[in-house]
């Protein structure tokens, strides 16, 4: 999540907050919720097992976030996010940022796609569809783009990197 991403005085980006890692062989529900509800795939909140495409989903709630300081479904308790999902209540990136580049907002709901298997197949195949929305855009917004690029790169490198980490040491 955005508060977990810290730039130090150098300008490194670190990831904080390991504190959800888990034993990648940890049955679902076995310790309750762990995470952050509106970060969460859909499948998550139903139980399923975390997978690469929930961490590209969470990825998607990150960028959505970084440009609207709103989750696409929002709630005040889990059962409130999760039936959100359900229902299909969400928000869309067009309805609250109308000046985003096309390109940008196709990559963003790709990786929110309700359907896990319609997002993105890997972390790398969404930093590579952000580099590319990055080369269309050729007015200001091109800077916001880059950094948000920037971001879910890092993202992504460090949540792989959080999870075998995780794996190893638990």
């Amino acid at each position: 999540k955005a508060r977990n991403i810290m730039r130090e005085h150098d300008g490194r980006i670190v990831l904080m907050d390991f504190g959800a890692g888990m034993p990648l062989d940890t049955a679902p529900g076995e310790s309750g919720i762990v995470g952050t509800p509106v970060y969460m795939a859909p499948e998550v909140l139903r139980g399923a097992q975390a997978t690469i495409a929930s961490d590209v989903y969470a990825v998607g709630v990150l960028l959505f976030y970084l440009v609207t300081r709103r989750y696409p479904y929002e709630g005040h308790t889990v059962d409130d996010i999760r039936s959100a999902h359900t229902s299909g209540r969400r928000q869309f990136l067009l309805e609250l940022r109308t000046d985003l580049p096309q390109a940008y907002v196709k990559v963003v709901e790709r990786a929110l796609s309700p359907d896990p298997r319609e997002r993105f197949a890997s972390p790398g195949a969404l930093l590579q569809a952000l580099l590319d929305a990055r080369t269309t855009v050729r007015d200001w917004r091109q800077v916001a783009v880059q950094a948000v690029a920037g971001v879910a790169g890092l993202v992504v490198t460090l949540t792989i990197g959080g999870a075998i980490t995780s794996g190893v040491f638990n």
